[in-house]
C-alpha cells in the first residue's frame, strides 16, 4: 500500500498536472534545485544562483481572485454548521457555534482548497537551459538535479490528508462569525480541531502557501541534443537510490528574485 504522501502526490498530479509539495506547507521557490529523496520527496540542495544562473521569474496574478477545489468529492463529505443551526449529534459544537463537519469514506481521501492564487514562473528557459547543457558538458551538473520552473502561490489553502480508516473532524471557527458564506479557506474565521478520529495530515486557512509546482531536468533524448523537460509525477516512479544532504533550514526559504 502506498503511503500518505505518494498517494497524495499521485491524486495531485492526475487532478492538477501539478506535482504537489510535500510537506503541503513547505515553500517552494523557482530557481531552486533539488532531487528526489529515497521516499520521492523533492530535497532542496541549491539555487541556480549558486552557479551563476540568474533566472527571470515572473508573477502572473491573473488568477488571484479564483478559487482551485480538487476535493476527492467521492470520498469526503464536508458540511457547513451555521450559527443558530442545530449541531450533529455528537458533536462539539454548541447551538451558537459556526464550524465544519468533515467526514472521510474509507480509508484514503483529500480536501484541497486554495483561494486567490499567482503562478510565479521561470520565463527565460531558453538562457537557463544553455547554461545547464554548458555546466554538464564540463561536469559541473548532475544530470539527476531537476530544476524549481514553475509555482502556484495560494493567499490562503486548506490541505486535509486521510490516511486512517473512516477519519472524521469537526473545525469551530472563532466567536462573532458575520451571517455570509463561510468558506475552509478563509483565515478570518480562525478555524480549530475541537472533535476528531482516525489519522489526518492537515493545514487550516494557511497563507502564502506553495502547494503545486513543476521541474525540470536534463535528459537526452534519442536523435537530439540535450533539453530540459519538464518532469511529470509519472517520471518519478521509481526513486534514485541516494542519499542527499540538502542546505540548512532556512538557506533556500528567501525569495529567489531577491539579491
Amino acid at each position: 500500500m502506498t503511503g500518505q504522501y505518494e498517494f497524495y502526490l499521485d491524486y495531485m498530479q492526475a487532478q492538477s498536472g501539478y506535482r504537489a509539495t510535500w510537506e503541503p506547507g513547505r515553500n517552494m521557490v523557482p530557481g531552486t534545485i533539488g532531487r528526489l529523496d529515497k521516499e520521492g520527496r523533492f530535497v532542496k540542495l541549491k539555487k541556480l544562483r549558486d552557479l551563476h544562473i540568474i533566472p527571470e521569474i515572473e508573477t502572473d496574478n491573473s488568477n488571484s481572485t479564483r478559487e482551485m477545489d480538487r476535493t476527492s468529492s467521492d470520498k469526503v463529505n464536508i458540511s457547513v454548521k451555521l450559527s443558530g443551526s442545530a449541531p450533529l449529534p455528537g458533536s462539539m459544537l454548541s447551538l451558537k457555534d459556526t464550524g465544519f463537519n468533515i467526514s472521510f469514506k474509507g480509508e484514503r481521501g483529500i480536501v484541497f482548497k486554495i483561494s486567490g492564487y499567482s503562478t510565479d514562473e521561470i520565463v527565460n528557459l531558453g538562457t537557463v537551459e544553455e547554461k545547464v547543457i554548458s555546466l554538464y558538458k564540463n561536469d559541473k551538473w548532475d544530470k539527476s538535479w531537476l530544476i524549481v520552473t514553475q509555482v502556484i502561490r495560494a493567499k490562503s489553502a486548506t490541505i486535509i490528508i486521510s490516511s486512517g480508516e473512516s477519519a472524521s473532524l469537526e473545525l469551530k471557527a472563532k466567536a462573532k462569525v458575520g451571517s455570509g458564506a463561510v468558506k475552509l479557506t478563509d483565515a478570518a474565521l480562525g478555524l480549530k480541531v475541537t472533535n476528531q478520529s482516525g489519522e489526518t495530515t492537515r493545514i487550516l486557512a494557511e497563507q502564502n502557501i506553495t502547494p503545486l509546482y513543476q521541474v525540470m531536468g536534463l535528459e537526452h533524448p534519442w536523435f537530439s541534443s540535450h533539453k530540459l523537460h519538464n518532469k511529470a509525477i509519472a517520471d518519478f516512479n521509481a526513486p534514485l537510490n541516494f542519499e542527499v544532504q540538502p542546505y540548512r533550514a532556512g538557506e533556500l526559504e528567501g525569495d529567489e528574485t531577491g539579491d
